[in-house]
């Protein structure tokens, strides 16, 4: 069931994306605001750009420090929903205890503590986009209120009884292989092939040593603006 739900999902954002038509990724590329030579870049900016006039969920794979939030940024700001939020959350930074509160929010004296109604990031994310980063951290109780999300598009507040209309696009976010959490029973099969629906992976640097020139001088200048440097740039042997 889980399978047939993923090639249906799978089949309707491909059928989406192939209906746009798209305008270059080095026009793109530069309204995000990263600088880059590689094809591999070249080719991933051109998704990035056909995603974003998608509404489906994407899942964003790849290690860590290769720009997973940016690229959420680049998708949402460009996309339909960009006049709304774009609420980020990093679930690995969250505890067990905290995070069901944290994601949907809890009534006035819901429990002990509870002195005041606390809206959740769903709901902050209302018209907008979720972005839900390092999700294979999410403890398993959370990951079926996600999938009861995805299936329903409501929640419901700790200490209530009311379901509450959410309309809010998902991006996850997952540092490595998210396949290879759920082989091992870490992330629940079903919530992953309802959430890839569309997928992004960010190869990391090393792989594109044609960027790292381009990279450097841009932090370069970045850094230099405004400050009386010397030296304006590298040496040719740096590279």
């Amino acid at each position: 069931m889980e399978l047939m739900l993923y090639v249906l999902g799978h089949a309707h954002g491909i059928a989406q994306l192939s209906t746009y038509k798209y305008q270059g990724p080095n026009d793109f590329s530069a309204k995000v605001g990263v600088i880059d030579e590689s094809p591999v870049m070249r080719n991933l900016y051109k998704q990035i750009e056909k995603v974003s006039k998608e509404d489906s969920s994407v899942v964003i794979e790849g290690e860590i420090g290769t720009g997973k939030e940016l690229i959420a940024n680049a998708i949402h700001n460009h996309s339909k929903r960009s006049n709304h939020p774009l609420i980020a959350i990093n679930c690995g930074a969250i505890s067990n205890e905290l995070i069901h509160a944290e994601l949907f929010g809890y009534e006035k004296d819901a429990f002990a503590g509870a002195q005041h109604r606390k809206i959740g990031q769903f709901e902050l994310a209302q018209g907008g986009t979720l972005f839900l980063d390092r999700v294979g951290e999410l403890p398993k109780e959370e990951q079926a209120n996600l999938l009861r999300f995805l299936e329903e598009k409501t929640i419901i507040r700790i200490g209530s009884i009311e379901k509450i209309i959410i309309d809010a696009r998902i991006i996850i976010a997952a540092d490595g292989d998210l396949k290879a959490l759920v082989r091992e029973g870490k992330f629940r099969k079903d919530l992953y092939y309802r959430l890839r629906v569309l997928q992004l992976e960010i190869p990391p640097l090393r792989t594109r040593i044609c960027d790292i020139k381009q990279l450097a001088l841009h932090f370069f200048n970045k850094f230099a603006r405004n400050r009386k440097y010397t030296e304006k740039s590298f040496s040719q042997k740096v590279f």
